[in-house]
C-alpha cells in the first residue's frame, strides 16, 4: 500500500479486497487501519509569524479568509 493515501482511495482499496475474498481470489482479507505519522516541515517560528498577520493585512496579499484556516 502506497505510504500516503485518503480515506477514500482505502475505502476503495479495502473494498476492492474484501471483493476478491468474497469471489475466491484472495484466500484472506486483512482490515488494517495504516498507521500515520506526520511530520510538520515548517518551524514554529515561521508558523507563529503567519498566525500573527491580521485579517486586513491577509486580505492586501490577495488571499481569501478560506486560507487563513490552513
Amino acid at each position: 500500500m502506497p505510504d500516503r493515501i485518503n480515506t477514500e482511495g482505502l475505502l476503495l482499496l479495502e473494498t476492492r479486497e474484501l471483493a476478491q475474498y468474497l469471489v475466491g481470489k484472495r484466500k484472506t482479507v486483512d482490515f488494517v487501519y495504516p498507521v500515520y505519522e506526520i511530520e510538520r516541515q515548517d518551524k514554529m517560528d515561521i508558523r507563529q509569524l503567519i498566525l500573527d498577520i491580521s485579517y486586513v493585512e491577509w486580505k492586501k496579499m490577495g488571499f481569501s479568509k478560506g486560507t487563513l484556516n490552513y
